[in-house]
């Protein structure tokens, strides 16, 4: 197995992250503990022409927009409709816009009345002059319309003129926000009272089960909740307790009092009282990608329903799901199989709702360390994996340090699964991609989908090598004039990250747990970084990267690409023959395997690993690996057909009926651009054997790499010399290894 450790100069610095699931069988019941209730879905389709991301639930009802094409007039048609909940029955509101009038947003009370924000904009040829006009109506289900009420003074002025939310509390009273600026306050009647301020963006609104109305801002310490004061024309202070799941928060009416908030993959109940939140759900857990959800509300204390949009390569398809409380005991028992992630990546999702959905023995759930603290998460996962508590599944996405996993025997050896599987046959795969995880003929992780990782510049700088070792980087970077850039946006800590991570091996064996940080190498690598600036200083001015390479400015470019197309760019970029050289290493190819979402592996102390089984090779399976809208699939006859598609070219029929061939994209900067057409058969062969000849996987250490960059930072900063840092950094890093053996 070849593993490199992996930060890119503008990466990501994301960890591996798994665990256990909070509920288990009774096979696992001395470790987890069962719970009361679940909450089980019953799933109705949305009436046809549906637009769900309008969607509102109030009421037990759900209330939306849908556009209708009228074969005889050729003309298309959108009105709001709602349809009950419980029975299912749709009726039409009729009312009525105006001709050129579009919907931006609409809002239900209480009392179910609606009240619309409609967009006029007209244009008059001869004169040349155009209006645009700003419209809120109120209107009852019976389309008796309240009041109608002009926005245009309101909003003139404003550089941001679309309402981006609006709210109704229990008063009637009307919030309207244009999300960056400025909250507008009505009365029940329409009339303006009052403008709060608004300094930080607004990510979110919503109403409390009171009828108060609650905003998301982004704060000085991250995401803020707040009540907003309608009388005092002010918010209050932030509501604590509220985990803000990295800002992608929903709200809506309480249980029965309070908020409903989700955090992403949570649905939690919140206390304004006691200032205190309790989870309701994990929406996984009841088969509901998170990600797809665009509207949800308590129905009772029991139900719950969402709405939910689902893409596909085949359209998108909207959903009502009704989750309804059940006793623990009163649902069909399954063998539960827990599937541990720091994140969840959106296509693994919707594999564990649709495993969970037709398994009839085994059943996933889902714990996600990430929600708030990534740190803590690798820590607790770390403890997890140590105390034999880890999951079934582990999900190596984002990369992490998995040689000592190996060496403590955490992971199943997936060949054995491999051999005797009826469907899938290992020849059929890429043998670089499966042997990239692979040990003394023992297989433990599968990478499912890959993006391929380098660092290329001009062949006429660097020549046809395939691979260059460090000491191979500086002797290039040295001979470069005089202002020639090595690496765009490069800093002291991005370059060290990237030349310590991509060569880790050369300084941990973790066979021995031998460590060599003091040595020459590394204290080059030390020297090399502190040629760069401290800080990346973002100038809107400066040369694009295109330019840059065309005047030799630019030597590198450290990238990632996942398909034909972006490989066909950067090539035209280059505009000239490219060298994929990948990242300075101390054998074999430079360029890398990286995970395209998830990498997959089997917990050796797993009690269910035939079902652990049946999930992961999901991923391996034709239907998976054809569906793939991002990245290259491992399976053969796959690769092939995405290569095939590549070559096909597209086109258009002019008027005269002359067939004219035209680019499938356009890529580049605003002083470069380039046309991207079908692929030739030449750029096919050269990606395919690039492809074929890389056997290394990215892979990322968050304690060495902070390690690292504490101690450099005295070196950076002339506190300490090179040699110093290195015999500091290298006793710390040998108790870290040491301790992890």
């Amino acid at each position: 197995m070849r593993i490199v450790k992996k930060l890119r100069l503008l990466g990501l610095c994301m960890v591996l992250g798994f665990g256990f699931s909070a509920c288990g069988s009774s096979e696992k019941a001395e470790e987890v503990k069962t719970p009361e209730f679940v909450y089980t879905a019953e799933y109705k389709d949305m009436p046809e022409g549906v637009n769900s991301y309008n969607a509102k639930l109030a009421g037990g009802k759900i209330y939306y927009t849908k556009g209708i094409f009228d074969e005889a007039t050729q003309m298309y048609t959108e009105n709001f409709y709602y349809m009950d909940l419980v029975t299912g029955e749709e009726a039409q509101i009729p009312f009525q816009k105006e001709e050129n009038e579009y919907v931006t947003s609409f809002s239900v009370a209480e009392d179910g009345s609606l009240y619309i924000l409609g967009n006029s904009f007209t244009y008059e040829e001869e004169s040349g002059n155009s209006t645009n006009a700003f419209k809120l109506t109120k209107c009852m289900t019976d389309g008796t319309v309240v009041y109608e009420i002009d926005l245009s003074d309101l909003l003139a002025g404003e550089e941001n003129s679309y309402i981006q939310n609006m709210q109704i509390d229990k008063d009637g009273n009307i919030y309207l926000t244009n999300g960056d600026s400025k909250i507008w306050l009505l009365n029940k009647d329409g009339v303006q009272t009052g403008i709060i301020q608004v300094d930080n963006y607004i990510n979110t609104m919503g109403v409390t089960k009171e009828g108060t109305v609650i905003v998301t801002m982004y704060g000085a310490e991250g995401i803020e909740v707040k009540e907003v004061d309608f009388a005092g024309k002010a918010f209050g202070q932030p509501i604590t307790g509220l985990a803000s799941g990295n800002g992608n928060m929903m709200i809506a009416p309480g249980l029965e009092q309070g908020l409903l908030v989700s955090n992403g993959s949570t649905l939690l109940s919140y206390d304004m009282v006691s200032k205190t939140s309790t989870e309701i759900l994990q929406w996984i857990n009841s088969d509901i990608n998170y990600n797809n959800i665009r509207a949800f509300s308590a129905l009772s204390e029991d139900q719950i329903a969402v709405v939910t949009e689902r893409y596909s390569q085949d359209g998108s398809t909207s959903e009502i799901i009704i989750l309804t409380k059940k006793p623990y005991d009163s649902v069909t028992e399954k063998t539960i199989l827990t599937y541990g992630t720091l994140y969840s990546d959106d296509r693994i999702i919707e594999k564990i709702i649709d495993f969970n959905k037709t398994n009839e023995k085994y059943r996933i759930e889902v714990k996600e360390y990430g929600i708030d603290d990534w740190e803590q998460a690798q820590v607790q996962m770390n403890a997890d994996i140590l105390s034999g508590n880890g999951p079934d599944i582990f999900s190596l996405s984002y990369g992490a340090s998995i040689e000592s996993y190996i060496n403590k025997g955490v992971f199943e050896d997936l060949n054995q699964y491999l051999e005797k599987d009826t469907l899938i046959k290992k020849e059929d795969y890429l043998e670089n991609v499966l042997n990239a995880y692979e040990v003394e003929d023992k297989l433990y992780a599968i990478m499912p989908s890959f993006t391929i990782g380098t660092i290329m510049g001009k062949s006429s700088l660097i020549g046809d090598r395939e691979s260059w070792t460090i000491q191979d980087l500086i002797a290039f970077a040295k001979e470069q004039p005089e202002g020639t850039k090595t690496f765009e946006y490069a800093t002291k800590d991005s370059i060290l990250s990237t030349l310590l991570m991509y060569n880790v091996e050369e300084y941990i064996d973790y066979k021995t747990g031998e460590c060599s940080f003091d040595s020459e190498s590394f204290i080059q690598i030390l020297e090399f970084a502190n040629q760069f600036d401290k800080e990346f200083v973002w100038d809107e001015n400066a040369p694009s990267t295109p330019s840059l390479i065309a005047e030799n400015k630019l030597t590198l470019v450290n990238t990632n690409f996942s398909d034909v197309l972006s490989f066909q760019a950067y090539q035209k970029m280059f505009g000239e023959e490219v060298t994929f050289i990948g990242y300075p290493t101390s054998s074999g190819k430079g360029s890398v395997l990286e995970s395209n979402g998830s990498t997959l592996a089997i917990n050796a102390k797993a009690k269910n690993k035939e079902g652990a089984w049946e999930f992961v090779r999901m991923f391996m399976l034709e239907d998976y690996q054809t569906s793939l809208d991002w990245g290259f699939p491992i399976l053969k006859s796959a690769l092939e057909d995405n290569f095939q598609e590549a070559m096909k070219e597209e086109s258009w029929t002019d008027e005269t009926g002359t067939e004219v061939v035209q680019p499938k994209t356009t890529w580049g900067w605003n002083d470069f651009q380039v046309e991207i057409y079908a692929a030739t058969q030449e750029e096919v062969d050269e990606i395919r054997d690039l492809i074929m000849s890389i056997d290394k996987v990215s892979s990322y250490d968050q304690q060495i790499q902070s390690i690292v960059a504490e101690e450099a930072a005295a070196y950076f900063e002339g506190m300490k010399t090179a040699p110093e840092v290195a015999t500091i950094i290298q006793s710390r890093i040998q108790i870290y290894v040491n301790e992890s053996r």
